[in-house]
């Protein structure tokens, strides 16, 4: 390709030596594309092969005063402002004489390449030819005087390949079971948490300055399960909380735990989310709520559901507790100031709480509009 470039390259060189100029921006542009495109082809293979590399660093040393008249004549061409404007048939002449020494070394690059890849060719051709005369010599001498060999031969690699098979099912369901595990330790634990403890190393504790609380449980849980066998307090909890795991999803919070009929989401914990956590939180309360007012409770038909809410942002320390059954935990005062808030708070319908979290969403603006102006 090179080779091909430089042609035309020498094709528009003469032209403008005849001329004197380009008189056509197309020329022009034809010539500079040329050689910019020559001298990309010959810069790759340069760094491709070692055999043209040197073989072009030694043309230039022998043809030092040849390169530098190619390149001021190129540079000439370039600027499209020859020394003669009306055109010279002597310039002509010396461009044609000097890029035909530059093709030649192209041609001479061309042919030492060619020799080393017919040496190479040759001698990978001889490791083959040999290695399969001596396949075929070591079959025949086989065929010929072990056939036990050869059957012997045939069912260990039958039960190499059943065994590979097995090995290969067996691969397939441990991996399986991996990404089944790995799924279930990451709704345990948060990712980065369980990838450090998967890796033993120890998990230190960690604090987050800002972050949002969601706290909530079931209103009259006691008198409720004490007229619920053990199987209908399970599914009344299984409902619910099915409920508020469907609504997780659409919103930037993480779930923390649920502890009887408490149950306990963070936003802004393990990974901060700037200033959105408090109207994730109160998004998802405001789901939470819907949903909930349309759920029936199993055993006691005609019976909906009661919950009170509490939520509370601040900072919290955040870390694993335990080793055979490891919790990501949160300290702190935000955490025991968002129990006393779900604990204290009244069960309200869906728009008495739309109002008061509509309050409270004003009160945190008009805060943070004052802790920005100061």
């Amino acid at each position: 390709m090179g080779r091909e470039y430089i042609d035309r390259e020498l094709s528009y060189g003469i032209y403008f030596y005849s001329k004197g100029s380009f008189r056509d921006i197309r020329n022009y542009v034809l010539f500079i594309e040329s050689q910019d495109t020559a001298n990309t082809c010959l810069e790759a293979a340069r760094q491709y092969s070692d055999v043209i590399d040197k073989t072009y660093e030694d043309s230039l040393k022998m043809m030092n005063t040849t390169q530098l008249e190619i390149d001021r004549m190129r540079s000439e061409v370039r600027l499209n402002k020859s020394s003669i404007p009306e055109g010279s048939a002597k310039l002509v002449q010396i461009w044609i004489s000097e890029m035909n020494i530059y093709r030649q070394v192209i041609e001479n690059i061309q042919q030492a390449l060619t020799v080393k890849i017919d040496t190479v060719l040759q001698k990978r051709a001889y490791i083959v030819f040999n290695g399969l005369v001596t396949s075929v010599v070591v079959f025949i001498v086989v065929a010929i005087f072990s056939p036990v060999l050869i059957y012997s031969a045939y069912l260990l690699t039958s039960r190499i390949q059943q065994y590979s098979f097995k090995i290969a099912e067996k691969t397939q369901a441990l991996n399986r079971n991996k990404k089944q595990s790995d799924a279930l330790l990451y709704q345990l634990l948060p990712q980065p948490v369980a990838e450090q403890l998967k890796r033993n190393d120890f998990v230190s504790a960690e604090q987050f300055v800002d972050c949002t609380i969601l706290l909530s449980d079931i209103v009259g849980f006691t008198s409720l399960s004490s007229r619920s066998s053990p199987y209908q307090v399970v599914e009344m909890l299984n409902t619910l909380f099915s409920c508020f795991d469907c609504r997780l999803s659409n919103y930037d919070v993480y779930k923390l735990e649920t502890i009887g009929d408490g149950y306990m989401v963070v936003s802004g914990v393990p990974t901060t989310n700037g200033t959105r956590h408090a109207s994730e939180i109160a998004s998802l309360a405001l789901d939470i709520l819907h949903h909930t007012k349309q759920l029936k409770l199993p055993q006691f038909p005609g019976m909906n559901y009661k919950i009170r809410i509490g939520c509370h942002s601040g900072p919290v320390v955040a870390g694993v507790v335990g080793s055979k059954n490891p919790k990501y935990c949160l300290f702190g005062s935000t955490v025991r100031v968002a129990e006393l808030m779900e604990s204290s708070s009244e069960s309200k319908t869906l728009k008495y709480f739309q109002r008061i979290m509509k309050s409270n969403l004003i009160i945190l603006a008009s805060l943070f509009m004052s802790s920005f102006s100061t």
